[in-house]
């Protein structure tokens, strides 16, 4: 039989042996635990502290804590003569008054137990008596000692809230400390937990070592009279070694409180976010991931506090034995000494008095002990507080930093906090006024980031002025508010504003103490100041209700700043101020010719299509490969201007090889299976792609303007033109019809039928950079072609809206791909052996080029190239309509038409009209093109100027007279910079002048004269230019001879710019076209397609005639 373990030691061993395991195994996890406790714990304190020297560390915290204990300390007590200084006495006072009742219980108890041991009943009775009665004092001053401390605390928090309320609440100081500065992550975390758990500390603090030291100076006198100093001065020294041993170990309480502080707020902060976006979070289905984000920061704070409590637990075990039971041992020793020796007279001669003498001065040493232990416990409580202190003086020293106007990105103890840059500090100027007025001037846009919204804005806005602000997201509309309330300072330049009541502001989401957007409303209307902000408050309202409020805002003499894209405001409003999110905006009158600017604002930029840079402000284009938007990684760039103001507004990649060659194998990849697509399906593409054109017109007309230049209406005309080629691909199942002839012969048919080439490619001109990209890829691929397109280098931001649309309407990816470059993006369209076609317009050395280099590579061209076009002027032709539409036809544009009405012959008599042609040209206004009312715009380059000019230039030194010159034109103002050229005319010109023979390309007319009608018609024919000419007269003759002598592939009779509609062909010829092909109609789905042609013989014998068997089968 096994033995018991009770057998082999009796029972009262067996409580030994295990309470010794039992701390065995205690030293064993303690030091299994505290080095991974300390590892963590040493690298939290990093974060909160510079990990230096740990002694220097430790002298510098010591001092800083010092000097933030007295900072705090005289604003909780601001006066001697304060509530809280009365409060600080009373708990003293009412510590003394426990003490004394302390040391009255101990000697009433002393008495009850000596009368006991006595026998003395009437002396009992005595003295139990008197601590009934004492029992309601010493209540009542407990009670009261309580309630002050609690007190205290209240009167400590009220004062030490409402002084950081001062600060942070004190001139935005707290929106700033939000926004701007981001040291300080949990602001309401500190107002709230933390400063009442500092003042709870200190209170705590104050309470707990109060009552010790009184203690210790009461029992250490009394002790020195009744037993003498050795058993005091042996208890004070064990108090200064504990002490010191102690406050060593609980020195990382202060941090790990501080990290525990942090950790909450952030766990709570999390939750507010969750609170503040649960719409958003629900309808994104975003609850996963907040989920986990929760989870991960519950995790991080369970970490951290169960090592604090690990910690805690390890130094509480020290604390209990050092503080504690150690010092009761201490105490013991102390007590003991006089008794043991013999004859001491202090303690008595009889045994009843020395056990009198025992009971009182053994408590009195034992409370003495017990009040030292307390004394050296209330360390860790000390230890507590430096968290909470260093958390509030942080708190604190930043406050003062914002209010001042210093900021930092990152946290305060962070090395990598970078300051904010000097220019949000505000070094301009801000001028409150009486005069109700708010004027910018040079005021420049900058973010919290640094990131610069408007370089410099310029604008003056008087009471009754409503305005009508928009723009893309991130374009500056708040940040001009803020600017205006004050939140964010005056980064430079001056800004006069009215006083602060006579703004009221309702954003969006309303804010507001109490109420809803009703009473929001109801209060602007109540106040009515001299400005009212509305910054998209009214969208979720009807449009009858928002007419009323701005209606009636309006009549009581409120001013308007609406941040809305709504057209059903303009009403109400005079000007509107549009940012274009680049930098830019307009601050104009709305008139009747204001372009809307509903998408413009929220799509003047495609999103796809730009993309800003990281190192620059400039947004650049991206390339359109398998239907995505990508970034080029080339390292060469093009700058695309504004003509207007010669301003950067985005920048053109060259496309690398592989990128090219990426786009042309994802095209080959997509034509398998588009190719085999259903023609039906491909139709449906087109039916989409023309309804999206048509609602997104405006958006590409303003895209044209900026980038080309050409006014509005003439952009939206381009657009048009375009449209109309894509409106005629939807007829494409009647225009790819096949041909048949059954029978050609006895059981024989034939039947031929147009196919897809395979990956086509084109290469587009700055002038139409909607049209013709439309006149390309369209009938391409609704004939089952793949492409990629290589947009106009100076312009490619129309080009870029048209494919994202394309892709909208359900166009397969890889289908219609796009790279940019110049001359080596041509090269590699002209050799790559994937590409099967090529379409070009452009100038006559590319267009030669494309076409030699083409062909030789063995691909179908098509290339249209200059042109000098005539308009003939017959003495009978109806003079106002024919001078007006000559003047149209010549300077439109620009004069950058490849079929510009750029010469006009005179016959006869009709010479006689060229001065009220001038007039006419004069009466021409050159503006920027966004501008109402503009009649001309600018050319696209200086460089395109320059050669204008210097064509004008040659005419008149060969002879020519320039009866208008506007190559001096001015555009003042924001357009001072514009490449602009005025209508100009030059007269006597002969055809052996250069400025006949080449293509001047701008708003040049030059007028030959001469005597009969086949004069002029031999003067075309001998031009090598053969795109178009226009006639203009009465006589049907006239114009029948004339149609039928000339040598042009386009004639227009009082037509001037006679461009088929897209049903026919674009039909330039001579030197205007290389190629047997042209764009558009039926000879455009020619070029894109090929003929395949199916002879077949089914012969009659082989036709199968017999009837169904029924009968089970047999042999035969």
């Amino acid at each position: 039989m096994a033995p018991h373990w009770s057998k082999l030691a009796p029972n009262k061993n067996s409580a030994v042996i295990a309470s010794q395991a039992a701390l065995l195994y205690w030293f064993c996890a303690t030091f299994r635990w505290l080095p991974g406790i300390r590892a963590r714990i040493h690298r939290k304190r990093v974060l909160v502290s510079d990990p230096k020297d740990g002694a220097k560390r430790s002298a510098k915290d010591r001092m800083q804590f010092s000097k933030s204990i007295r900072k705090i300390l005289a604003i909780l007590i601001p006066s001697l003569c304060s509530r809280e200084a009365i409060y600080v006495v009373c708990v003293a006072l009412l510590l003394v008054a426990r003490s004394t009742c302390d040391l009255w219980m101990i000697r009433n108890g002393t008495l009850i137990e000596r009368v006991i041991i006595s026998q003395q009943p009437d002396e009992f009775r005595k003295h139990l008596l008197e601590y009934i009665v004492a029992m309601p004092i010493v209540s009542v001053v407990n009670g009261l000692l309580r309630l002050t401390i609690n007190r205290l605390k209240l009167a400590f928090r009220i004062r030490l809230t409402r002084h950081l309320h001062e600060t942070y609440m004190d001139s935005n100081t707290f929106y700033k400390l939000c926004n701007i500065d981001s040291r300080i992550q949990n602001p309401d975390q500190i107002l709230t937990q933390d400063v009442d758990k500092l003042c709870n500390g200190i209170v705590d603090l104050y309470s707990n070592v109060t009552k010790p030291v009184m203690d210790i100076f009461i029992y250490m006198i009394r002790l020195t009279t009744n037993l003498g100093g050795r058993a005091p001065f042996l208890l004070t020294m064990y108090m200064m070694f504990a002490g010191s041993v102690l406050t060593r170990l609980r020195r990382p309480i202060g941090s790990l409180t501080t990290i525990e502080q942090q950790l909450e707020g952030s766990f709570r902060f999390l939750h507010s976010r969750l609170i503040s976006n649960s719409e958003e979070v629900g309808f994104y289905q975003g609850n996963q991931t907040e989920k986990k984000n929760l989870n991960f920061a519950l995790d991080d704070l369970s970490r951290h506090i169960t090592d604090h409590m690990n910690f805690k637990f390890i130094i509480g075990v020290g604390d209990s034995i050092i503080a504690k039971y150690i010092s009761t041992v201490v105490g013991y020793l102390a007590v003991s000494q006089p008794f043991l020796r013999a004859n001491n007279p202090k303690v008595g001669t009889t045994p009843p008095e020395r056990l009198e003498h025992y009971y009182k001065n053994g408590r009195m040493m034992v409370n003495l002990a017990q009040a030292i232990g307390r004394l050296v416990l209330a360390g860790r409580e000390l230890a507590k507080l430096t968290g909470f202190t260093s958390r509030i003086s942080e708190f604190m020293y930043v406050l003062q930093e914002v209010r001042r106007g210093t900021y930092l990105r990152g946290s305060s103890g962070d090395s990598n906090a970078s300051l904010v840059s000097p220019t949000v500090h505000g070094n301009g100027r801000l001028i409150v006024s009486e005069d109700r007025i708010i004027k910018f001037e040079g005021v420049k846009l900058v973010t919290p980031t640094g990131d610069v919204l408007i370089e410099s804005l310029d604008l003056e806005i008087r009471a009754g002025t409503n305005v009508l602000i928009c723009g893309p997201n991130g374009c500056g509309k708040s940040s001009l508010f803020r600017v205006l309330g004050e939140l964010w300072p005056v980064a430079s330049g001056t800004l006069v504003k009215p006083r602060s009541e006579d703004l009221f502001y309702i954003p969006q989401r309303p804010y507001m103490t109490l109420g809803t957007l009703r009473d929001q409303m109801a209060r602007l209307l109540y106040h009515q100041p001299a400005f009212a902000i509305l910054d998209e408050c009214t969208s979720a309202v009807s449009c009858d209700v928002e007419d009323e409020i701005y209606s009636y805002c309006r009549n009581v003499g409120i001013t308007l700043f609406t941040v809305s894209h709504r057209r059903s405001l303009w009403k109400h409003h005079e000007f509107y101020l549009h940012m274009d999110g680049r930098g830019g905006y307009r601050f104009e009158k709305i008139t009747s010719d204001t372009v809307p600017f509903v998408m413009n604002c929220a799509r003047i930029v495609p999103h796809h299509v730009f993309l800003r840079s990281m190192s620059s402000s400039v947004p650049t284009t991206k390339m359109f490969i398998n239907g995505q938007f990508l970034d080029s990684k080339t390292k060469d760039w093009i700058d695309v201007h504004n003509p207007a103001t010669n301003e950067v507004v985005t920048r053109v990649p060259k496309s690398t090889h592989d990128e090219m060659e990426a786009a042309v194998k994802v095209a080959k990849d997509a034509f398998r299976d588009w190719s085999r697509a259903s023609i039906l399906s491909r139709q449906q593409i087109m039916f989409k792609f023309q309804q999206l054109i048509k609602e997104h017109m405006k958006d590409l007309a303003h895209l044209i303007t900026l980038e080309q230049g050409k006014t509005l209406p003439d952009a939206e005309g381009d657009v048009l033109r375009g449209l109309q080629v894509v409106e005629h691909c939807c007829s494409i199942t009647n225009l790819q019809l096949g041909e048949t002839m059954p029978g050609i012969a006895k059981d024989m048919d034939i039947h031929s039928y147009r196919v897809p080439l395979g990956v086509c490619a084109g290469i587009t001109p700055f002038n139409f950079p909607a049209m013709i990209p439309l006149w390309m890829y369209p009938m391409a691929i609704v004939c089952g072609n793949t492409f990629v397109i290589k947009p106009s280098e100076r312009d490619p931001g129309a080009g870029m809206l048209l494919l994202e649309l394309l892709q909208k309407s359900g166009c397969p990816d890889g289908v219609v791909n796009c790279i940019h470059g110049a001359h080596a993006s041509v090269d590699f369209i002209c050799d790559h052996p994937d590409i099967r076609a090529i379409s070009f317009v452009g100038s006559d050395q590319a267009g030669q080029y494309i076409y030699e280099r083409g062909s030789k590579n063995g691909k179908r061209v098509q290339s249209n190239m200059g042109a000098k076009n005539h308009g003939v002027i017959c003495a009978d032709a109806n003079k106002e309509q024919t001078l007006n539409q000559l003047v149209g036809a010549a300077f439109g544009a620009a004069g950058q038409r490849c079929m510009a009405l750029s010469t006009a012959v005179f016959v006869g008599e009709s010479r006689g009209w060229i001065p009220d042609l001038v007039e006419r040209a004069k009466a021409l206004k050159v503006n920027g093109g966004t501008e109402p009312g503009t009649d001309i715009g600018p050319v696209i380059s200086p460089e395109a100027k320059k050669r204008i000019c210097d064509l004008v230039e040659s005419g008149k030194k060969q002879g020519a007279n320039l009866i208008l010159d506007g190559r001096d034109v001015s555009v003042s103002g924001k357009y001072s910079s514009g490449n602009f050229v005025g209508p100009t005319i030059l007269t006597g010109v002969k055809p052996e002048m250069t400025c006949y023979k080449e293509e001047i390309f701008g708003p040049v007319l030059v007028v030959l004269e001469v005597e009969k009608l086949d004069d002029a018609i031999e003067l075309i024919n001998s031009n090598p230019y053969g795109n178009g000419t226009a006639i203009f007269t009465t006589n049907g003759a006239t114009a029948r001879k004339f149609t039928q002598e000339i040598d042009v592939g386009q004639i227009g009779v009082n037509v001037p710019i006679p461009v088929p509609l897209p049903m026919f062909s674009f039909t330039g010829s001579r030197g205007s076209f290389r190629g047997d092909m042209n764009f558009y109609g039926k000879a455009g789905i020619q070029f894109y397609t090929q003929l395949k042609t199916v002879t077949q013989m089914w012969r009659a014998s082989d036709a199968s005639d017999k009837k169904a068997a029924t009968a089970f089968p047999t042999l035969k």
